[in-house]
């Protein structure tokens, strides 16, 4: 064999394994969601206010280590339950995100999402510009079409490339604010990497999976750089 060939093999066989280990995460996460509560020191916090939006079908689980992390360094962490386990569809979700919003009284928040959640932060930052976030963190998110919109239940349509869900979220080019991480392998999109957003920070992640980058170290760095440093300073870095 070549070393091209050796190499190929290689990085099938890494990413058998990272997406295999990926889904097993997946089933703990929501096994764990069933049974218990987050955390009550996550309703503490003085720097800044972070609204957790999870992915299609997922909960508070899938960001427990990054929003502990961000909570012990003074973060107040906000988990809407109407959120967990969701499809609903994507005007709805951000009108239960706006009611929230208001309801808490919140201004100048950070939206931590995760792959769905990515398209939910730039929805509701096209459809309500008033409040969209200061900071948005995106991790493992896709922004063009998807072949699971071929499935047409559970509002998976919404990820068809012609779908005005799709068209509203990518005719917003506003995405300065934007941190966008993505893994080496994504075994949901069965992409490699996951999609770049233009005009925002994009940083790929040494990882392979949909779902364990959200626990991997350098996901949790990259965000605090992107705390404490800015946009700006991460772009001259880069």
């Amino acid at each position: 064999m070549d070393h091209v060939t050796i190499m190929n093999m290689e990085n099938i066989v890494r990413n058998l394994a990272g997406s295999v280990a990926d889904y097993l995460l997946v089933i703990w996460l929501q096994m764990k969601s069933l049974m218990a509560s987050p955390p009550t020191s996550w309703q503490k916090g003085s720097k800044g206010d972070i609204v957790l939006i999870p992915g299609f079908g997922c909960s508070w689980t899938f960001f427990e280590y990054l929003a502990d992390s961000l909570n012990k360094t003074g973060y107040r962490i906000h988990v809407v339950r109407r959120f967990e386990h969701t499809a609903m569809a994507m005007e709805k979700y951000c009108q239960v995100l706006h009611t929230y919003l208001v309801e808490h009284k919140l201004k100048n928040v950070i939206f931590l999402c995760h792959s769905r959640g990515g398209k939910v932060s730039k929805y509701f930052s096209a459809t309500y510009p008033n409040n969209k976030p200061v900071k948005a963190i995106h991790i493992a998110s896709k922004y063009t079409g998807s072949f699971w919109a071929r499935l047409k239940i559970f509002n998976l349509d919404e990820f068809d490339q012609n779908s005005k869900v799709l068209k509203i979220i990518n005719s917003n080019i506003d995405n300065k604010h934007i941190l966008n991480l993505y893994p080496t392998y994504d075994n949901i999109f069965f992409s490699s990497p996951s999609e770049k957003l233009s005009n925002a920070i994009n940083i790929q992640i040494m990882i392979v999976g949909h779902t364990r980058i959200l626990f991997d170290k350098e996901t949790l760095n990259q965000i605090l750089r992107f705390f404490y440093e800015g946009s700006d300073q991460l772009k001259l870095r880069r």
